[in-house]
């Protein structure tokens, strides 16, 4: 059998100085490059590409409970204490782990994995303010070849242009982006109902996860979440829900605090 013409490396020719063989390896991994069988090679690999349902929900399943129940005791542990900072770890790297299946759903096939995308939304996406919608649409142009790089492309940023201080911005933004969700879900949402106009500019500016603060979303860059004015609308429940429920504890602690001063004070006789 022989082997084929890229795998054959002739000996350096010690009287000969002149880069030709150089030049004819290239040459000859060029034309391998080209004549590469992608299809065939596609074609071996199909197996490992299909999304194995038992996979995803084990690993979404483990890590949204651990990430959770992390959480939770994060808040009911002392502050600063060793327990809590452990926890806070934990809940951290285990919610990420959840939260990147959000990629995972921009790419699965149309109509497929229904169920999962619906308990995502429900247990994580939700939640944490990011509906699968967000991605849903955006990161695929991303992947294609007249978008990518371009201003279409709202995870591209020639960051090696960039002056360093605008680099360090983009790293120092991430801690504001809590707030933005807020924002936009528990603000701009029930607002933009009212507005037309403005539920046009949250659709634009303020409905996608991207790195180019300038992206712009089509009105049609929407794949598999035709549901996502519903999940819009769940997600500022949620979110107005969660206010309520912080505001009567916050509300609580201050009465709580207010009658242990009046206890601690001397009592007139």
């Amino acid at each position: 059998m022989q082997q084929p013409q890229s795998q054959i490396h002739e000996s350096p020719d010690p009287d000969n100085d002149t880069p030709a063989t150089g030049q004819k390896q290239k040459m000859t991994g060029a034309t391998a490059a080209r004549e590469f069988p992608l299809r065939e090679a596609h074609e071996l690999v199909r197996d490992l590409m299909t999304p194995n349902p038992w996979i995803y929900w084990l690993d979404f399943l483990f890590h949204i409970t651990l990430g959770w129940a992390a959480f939770a005791t994060a808040l009911y542990t002392p502050l600063f204490s060793v327990w809590q900072i452990l926890a806070c770890v934990v809940a951290t790297f285990a919610l990420y782990r959840a939260v990147i299946f959000i990629h995972e759903l921009a790419h699965l096939k149309k109509g497929t994995f229904q169920t999962f995308r619906l308990v995502w939304n429900l247990i994580c996406g939700i939640p944490l303010l990011i509906p699968s919608f967000t991605y849903d649409g955006v990161h695929n142009d991303h992947h294609k070849p007249d978008v990518y790089g371009t201003s279409k492309d709202g995870e591209y940023v020639p960051f090696a242009t960039r002056k360093p201080a605008e680099m360090i911005s983009y790293v120092l933004l991430s801690f504001a982006l809590p707030l933005a969700f807020i924002g936009r879900f528990l603000l701009l949402t029930p607002l933009s109902y009212l507005i037309p106009p403005l539920r046009k500019f949250v659709w634009e500016r303020a409905s996608s996860l991207t790195i180019d603060m300038n992206y712009k979303r089509a009105e049609n860059a929407i794949r598999n979440d035709k549901n996502w004015r519903l999940q819009e609308f769940a997600t500022f429940l949620f979110a107005a829900t969660d206010s309520l429920v912080c505001d009567r504890h916050v509300h609580f602690l201050s009465q709580l605090a207010a009658h242990a001063r009046r206890a601690c004070l001397p009592q007139p006789r």
